[in-house]
Order: C-alpha cells, then structure tokens, then sequence
C-alpha cells in the first residue's frame, strides 16, 4: 500500500495545489518533498486498526484515537509553522481514503496475491518464519463501514 499511498498523496497534493492556486493563494510554490505525507497516511491506518482508546501527542497531551491524526497533524503545525501543511493532510485525507475502503477497487485480491506470492521466485521470501501471507487477516484489511474520524469529519 506503500506505493499506492505514495502516488495518491502526490496527485491530492497537486489537486489541491492547483486548486489554491487558482484561488490566489501561494500553493503552487509550496516545497512539496518527502515522504512524511505516506507517513500522515500510515498514522490513519494504524490508529484505525489499533484497539486504543486514546493516544498521545508527543507526550504533551492526550486525544481519543479517533482525533489523533488531526491533532498530530495541527500540533506539529503549530510547532513547525515551515513544514508543509498541504503534503501531511493530503497523506491523512489518502489514509482516510484506504480505511473507508474508497481504494478497494485499486488494491489487489487475496487471490490476486495468493498467485503472485506462489510464484517460483518468492519461494524464500515466502518460506522465512517472519513472512505473513498476504490477504490472511481480515483486521489488516480497510473496512467497509466504520469511519476513521468522529462522523461530521
């Protein structure tokens, strides 16, 4: 999912500065390097796949797990005003995308993976005793139902 959180934040990065730049904001001249955005993602599929009720921000406060990403994302904001705003919330904004499930049509099927990871030359990759197959839990794979963030976000 690395590689397709990658590309999606890029694009919803560029939408987004096309879309401020039109409306006379600076966007359009906004660094947008690094990988922190996939990183803002990461954090939205791990607080929605954890069993924690609250979390906290770098030990200064604590949120419920719900509101985490949020918060990280306004705290770290606040305290590096240079850092790209734009970049980290479309990483969050493609993070929610993949637990809602709107990415399930782009990912690929637990047989789909079953064929690839049965292939010849995964043979060792497949037979380490750390190796998870890939499609075997259900918990690991983005929901449905169940929103990410509290409903009215």
């Amino acid at each position: 999912i690395v590689g397709l959180f990658i590309t999606l934040s890029g694009c919803f990065h560029v939408a987004v500065a096309v879309v401020f730049g039109t409306m006379g904001f600076n966007a359009m001249h906004e660094c947008a390097i690094g990988f922190s955005g996939v990183v803002f993602g990461v954090i939205v599929v791990d607080t929605h796949l954890s069993a924690v009720a609250r979390r906290s921000v770098f030990g200064f406060f604590a949120v419920p797990a719900a509101w985490y990403p949020l918060s990280l994302l306004l705290f770290l904001q606040v305290a590096l005003p240079t850092v790209s705003f734009a970049g980290h919330a479309c990483g969050l904004l493609v993070g929610l995308a993949y637990v809602n499930g709107y990415l399930n049509q782009v990912l690929l099927r637990q047989n789909t993976v079953g064929l690839i990871e049965a292939q010849p030359v995964f043979e060792r990759l497949v037979r380490n005793q750390s190796f998870v197959p890939g499609g075997v839990s259900a918990d690991a794979s983005p929901s449905t139902g169940t929103a990410a963030f509290p409903a009215f976000l």
